[in-house]
């Protein structure tokens, strides 16, 4: 369970009982797991993120609000990272054997989901703008999708679209549900 209030994960068996929780994982708002057992987690951090609790940021903040990807081995062993710096938001996340896909929102001016290229997405226009960004297993990244509403709105989040829910089908097709304001 990604516990976003408490910034923890909290584990349990598959007959719901509990077993263990991560406290070292700031608000996470999406986990999901690959074929091999891994756990990605997706979240929001505002600041840096020392995703191994070993006294070292694993993760430098820049500004604002970002989103941040963390995968771990099933013992919990950190494996890799990821951060979208800007001001965006993940909200769920969802791992299939081709790639990583991390659905969210972001507000203001630019978004750029793959530092180091040119690939930007500009929410002026709306305020407030949803994206399905792919990253490859190794946390390449891959492509990026905007959408959501044309409506105007020139407060602090703009419109309230939003994501609620992700799931992936067996041909690899992500869906998503949502509210486009």
């Amino acid at each position: 369970v990604a516990d976003r209030e408490n910034s923890r994960v909290q584990l349990f068996d598959t007959e719901g009982k509990y077993l263990e929780e991560w406290n070292d994982v700031i608000r996470p708002t999406g986990i999901s797991f690959d074929s091999v057992g891994n756990v990605y987690i997706t979240g929001e951090m505002r600041g840096d993120l020392d995703a191994d609790s070993d006294g070292v940021a694993d993760i430098s903040f820049q500004d604002g609000y970002e989103t941040f990807v963390v995968k771990y081995d099933a013992n919990g062993d950190l494996l890799g990272t990821l951060n979208l710096p800007g001001d965006d938001l993940s909200r769920r996340i969802e791992v299939t054997d081709t790639g990583i896909f991390v659905a969210g929102f972001f507000w203001g001016g630019d978004f750029d989901p793959d530092p180091g290229s040119a690939t930007t997405l500009d929410a002026t226009l709306n305020g407030r703008a949803l994206f399905l960004a792919k990253y490859n297993p190794d946390f390449s990244f891959a492509h990026v999708t905007q959408f959501g509403s044309l409506r105007q709105d020139e407060s602090f989040f703009g419109n309230n679209d939003t994501i609620w829910s992700t799931d992936v089908d067996g041909e690899g097709s992500i869906y998503i549900s949502g509210r486009l304001d």
